[in-house]
């Protein structure tokens, strides 16, 4: 089965009208999910010190704004996903019942955020990019350590949704 994902990211600018246009166009186009991105520019850069703070500054989708287009993806019959950067972004997202989280390559070193999203025990896009086997090898063993419900994991105590 192909499953496509219309990664919207954060081309909407910020602009919620611009984002749930963006949702009806990818249902037209037969897009099955789409993808956002969940941040806080402030989160990624330093205001002030770097010229990539102001451009994502204009990129940020508030809560409210995902709100919005989390029930436009509903409507539309797709599914929606984010890639969250923090886990802030993780837990709000999860009120979203979203149908799955994508991890950035840039995060795939960061067993925090592995565990926050890992815990949630839904789907996992893990984005490998530059990665070696061993840094893939590493975010895998915590997704899966962490969608367990008992310790020690057992078999019978995985929550198979997510580590399947």
């Amino acid at each position: 089965m192909v499953y496509l994902i219309a990664e919207i990211g954060f081309n909407h600018g910020g602009d919620v009208d611009m984002a749930v246009a963006m949702v009806k166009a990818a249902a037209k186009a037969g897009a099955n999910a789409v993808k956002f991105q969940s941040f806080y520019a402030a989160d990624l850069y330093f205001p002030g010190g770097d010229p990539a703070h102001d451009i994502f500054k204009a990129g940020e989708l508030s809560r409210l704004g995902h709100e919005i287009v989390r029930a436009e993806a509903s409507r539309a019959g797709v599914d929606f996903l984010s890639t969250p950067f923090s886990v802030d972004w993780v837990t709000s997202l999860e009120r979203l019942n979203p149908a799955g989280f994508k991890i950035a390559s840039m995060d795939i070193n960061n067993p925090v955020l592995l565990r926050a999203v890992g815990a949630t025990g839904r789907r996992v896009y893990l984005s490998t990019g530059g990665a070696d086997m061993d840094e893939i090898r590493a975010a895998i063993k915590t997704l899966r350590e962490t969608c367990s419900t008992a310790s020690p994991t057992t078999p019978p105590n995985r929550r198979r949704r997510c580590c399947g």
